[in-house]
């Protein structure tokens, strides 16, 4: 996985390691797992601004309900949300411990 900022946008990469291309259905599994890791992390209902993956028009909107949005056919699997999106703090944060006075 590669993230990065991509204008206004944080955007995530999803590649194989292998020097294959990425299986379609494994590209539309790692968007939705990776939509529902930041959903769960940031414990708000985050929709990607854009998504894609290599797969025809049929498993593409089979999965369009899950991010909220059509994923475009890209020959990389991709998810981007929006910088509002990348701040948000996850759930698990700890807040800083600082001295304690006694």
């Amino acid at each position: 996985m590669r993230v990065f900022r991509d204008g206004e946008t944080l955007r995530m990469e999803f590649d194989s390691h292998a020097r294959v291309p990425m299986p379609p259905i494994r590209g539309a599994l790692q968007l939705l797992v990776a939509f529902e890791n930041i959903r769960e992390a940031a414990g708000h209902l985050v929709c990607p601004v854009a998504a894609g993956f290599d797969g025809s028009e049929e498993p593409r909107r089979m999965i369009a309900g899950h991010p909220g949005i059509m994923p475009e056919r890209s020959h990389t699997a991709h998810m981007a949300v929006s910088s509002v999106d990348a701040q948000r703090r996850f759930i698990s944060e700890n807040p800083p411990v600082g001295p304690t006075s006694r």
